[in-house]
């Protein structure tokens, strides 16, 4: 035995050293999640091959690292309902939601929609929720997708609202391609446009945002590039004729793939991370692009150094590191940060011709490193990692004051156990989409003590809360001033209206105010949006006049547009330029308040 053990050695070593050069030379075109796929396992003499050959593939690589995360690849498997799924009883709820559309209250802890009783996906029309309203749905299969693998399941969103007609568009990411939706009047949303993928096949990562009035598309599918879309063509087509189809304005191909795009809006630069097929080199860390001119993007620069960026935001540091501010700082999301693993990267990205790593910090329990959010005052960060075996699942808190040394201060252990996704700060709160347990949201009050507080949430996949992938909510888009949430996912375009606690600054309630102002829709929601902001318990003194600002805008504005084309729907113009200089005064008496 001994002798056949020495003369296979030899060989067996040749063969893993030739594999591994192999795959690290042809790395495979696959997504960060794709490669994490489970594959048969193999005995014998094979299956130590392929475990060498695995090992040393992942210590060369500086793309990708799966580590523990090998189920990350049931993105791509079907979220069918669990085989003993029992739907509730809703009887008791009957009385609840006799109308004949998607909007359900939330009542006793249930937002109940009948109609998706027995769904094949949803199995329920029970949407458990706790100070959060259902809106509207529109499953994935009726905005120009599917919900089965490879048909249009949905992921990332993101919105838009036209400067020129207040009218509120939700840009949903799909398999397939984009879908636009009106949601102008949301509890009647308008499925009004798909712009096809330009990829050359279909995996479920897209994602998507906007600047001046334009969406910027990418996808991990192959050949897709990144699609630029005018979105001011939407407000020219016919909502009788819909859904229309529409193509790209531009497309740049600097990168065949990519899993993420994020825009700093005050700079107008775009960074593409976790992009591949590069014809600049870049690595998968962040490709710049100078977008300042929509239609004619352009190659910035690579961001080459701290391994494969997942997700970044980047932003103008206005915190209390006053070394760094006024300059564009990026917070990355980095799961194979080199000698640390997950962790939190911080970049100076002020000077395209020469990118500045600021900081590289691990935390505790470490899972997948995902995504995060900078809050308002840029002194916090929340972070996410996604994964189905962290326990338990959380928030971590980053005290970032010292960019140069930032401190993990805490955990936020979430309520329902899910597996994270994607949140983002709108105001006082923040709103973080899980997959199984939908839509939450946080109170951040007491994040200087390294602690949030859950306030509201809809969940939108009623069988179960468990971890897992393929189901339920992917992302969320808070910044409409009608106060409606997009959450998107899955299965479906979920229309979510949160009630957070307010208090009375106004002397007359916010309905009142809208009323006597003579408001029609959707001016009426916007101005109630910001009535409302001004009134939040949490709300200071000079964010009260920001919103209040905000509706004195919008009234006049529309108060402008009643008086050019007089008609019923276009309000009252005399009762909002009341309106409007009645909450100036409310803006006077605020000015020095605290």
């Amino acid at each position: 035995m001994a002798v056949i053990a020495d003369k296979t050695l030899p060989k067996l070593l040749m063969v893993v050293v030739l594999a591994t050069a192999l795959v690290a030379s042809n790395p495979p075109a696959a997504s960060a999640h794709e490669e994490c796929a489970a594959q048969p396992a193999a005995t014998g003499l094979l299956g130590t091959l392929l475990t060498f050959v695995n090992v040393f593939s992942a210590v060369l690589s500086t793309e990708v690292d799966c580590g523990d995360d090998a189920d990350n690849v049931k993105h791509a498997t079907e979220g069918t309902l669990p085989a003993d799924f029992q739907a509730p009883d809703m009887a008791a709820y009957a009385a609840v939601n006799t109308g004949d559309d998607r909007a359900a209250p939330c009542v006793d802890g249930v937002a109940y929609v009948p109609e998706f009783d027995g769904h094949p996906y949803l199995g329920s029309g029970a949407f458990p929720c706790e100070a959060a309203d259902l809106v509207s749905v529109l499953t994935n299969d009726e905005i120009g997708g599917g919900l089965a693998v490879g048909d249009g399941r949905g992921s990332d969103v993101w919105g838009w609202t036209d400067p020129e007609t207040g009218r509120e568009y939700v840009l949903a990411g799909l398999e397939v391609g984009t879908a636009f939706v009106d949601i102008s009047e949301p509890r009647d949303p308008v499925y009004l446009a798909f712009l096809p993928t330009s990829a050359t096949n279909d995996l479920i990562w897209r994602d998507i945002k906007t600047y001046q009035d334009h969406a910027f598309i990418v996808a991990e599918s192959s050949n897709h590039g990144m699609q630029v879309f005018d979105l001011t063509k939407l407000r020219d087509l016919d909502p009788s004729a819909a859904p229309h189809t529409v193509t790209e304005d531009a497309l740049y191909t600097g990168f065949q793939r990519a899993h993420n795009i994020a825009i700093d809006t005050d700079t107008g630069f775009a960074y593409a991370v976790g992009q591949r097929n590069d014809a600049h080199g870049c690595a998968s860390t962040s490709h710049l692009i100078d977008i300042r001119d929509p239609l004619n993007p352009t190659f910035a620069g690579c961001y080459d150094e701290n391994g494969y960026v997942h997700d970044t935001q980047c932003v103008i540091y206005e915190g209390p590191d006053g070394r760094y501010t006024g300059q564009e700082i990026c917070f990355n999301s980095n799961p194979s940060t080199p000698g640390i693993g997950r962790a939190l990267v911080i970049s100076d990205m002020t000077d395209k011709s020469n990118l500045e790593t600021l900081s590289r910090t691990g935390y505790p329990n470490p899972a997948y490193s995902h995504q995060g959010y900078l809050l308002d005052g840029h002194r916090y960060y929340l972070h996410n990692s996604e994964t189905t075996n962290r326990v338990p699942q959380g928030v971590d808190i980053f005290d970032v004051a010292d960019l140069e040394n930032p401190v993990h201060i805490g955990f936020f252990e979430n309520p329902a156990q899910s597996t994270q996704h994607n949140m983002y700060q709108r105001d006082r709160f923040v709103y973080q989409s899980n997959y199984s347990s939908g839509l939450r949201v946080y109170d951040p009050a007491e994040v200087g003590d390294g602690t949030l507080e859950e306030v509201a949430y809809l969940d939108v996949y009623p069988p179960h809360d468990d971890p897992g992938f393929g189901i339920g909510s992917w992302s969320n888009y808070t910044a409409f001033d009608s106060g409606v949430m997009a959450v998107h996912g899955y299965q479906g375009l979920f229309l979510v209206d949160p009630r957070l606690p307010t208090f009375a600054m106004l002397d007359d309630s916010v309905d009142d105010l809208v009323d006597a102002g003579g408001l029609a829709n959707p001016f009426a929601s916007q101005v109630r949006r910001a009535l409302d902001l001004a009134e939040a318990s949490t709300t200071t003194a000079d964010q009260a006049q920001v919103h209040l600002e905000r509706a004195i805008r919008q009234l006049r504005q529309q108060a402008d547009v009643a008086e050019r084309t007089p008609r019923p729907t276009s309000g009252d113009p005399a009762g909002m330029r009341a309106l409007a200089d009645e909450l100036q005064e409310k803006v006077e008496d605020l000015d020095g308040a605290p």
